[in-house]
């Protein structure tokens, strides 16, 4: 019988992608913490490059182990695309659905 304690079953690296003040940031402390994470300057939440964050999870009596790794909103290359830092298992896609711009910035991220 698994807990949240013991060796992960399996590892997960999942990187968060998406505009400035989508609420990445917002999400992964949810998940990790359970609570808001509440950060902000003029609004908007600040997050240091490569910042990642890790959480056990018991499903199906078995462990399992999320890095998530937030990036920043707004750190694109000369292309005009952001350098996506980390590989991932999974990716998930964060914008503010009544937001053109928000759409864009995180159809920019995305690997060509």
């Amino acid at each position: 019988m698994g807990n949240e304690n013991s060796a992960p079953h399996r590892e997960f690296t999942v990187v968060l992608l998406g505009g400035v003040g989508v609420g990445k940031t917002t999400l992964i402390h949810r998940f990790v913490k359970g609570d808001e994470f509440v950060f902000k300057q003029n609004g908007l939440l600040f997050v240091k490059p490569d910042t990642m964050y890790q959480k056990q999870h018991l499903i199906d009596e078995k462990t399992y182990l999320f890095k998530v790794w937030d990036t920043p909103g707004q750190e694109y290359n000369s292309e005009g695309t952001i350098d996506i830092p980390h590989e991932g298992d999974m990716y998930l896609l964060v914008f503010d659905l009544s937001s053109q711009a928000s759409i864009d910035a995180v159809c920019k991220q995305l690997p060509t």
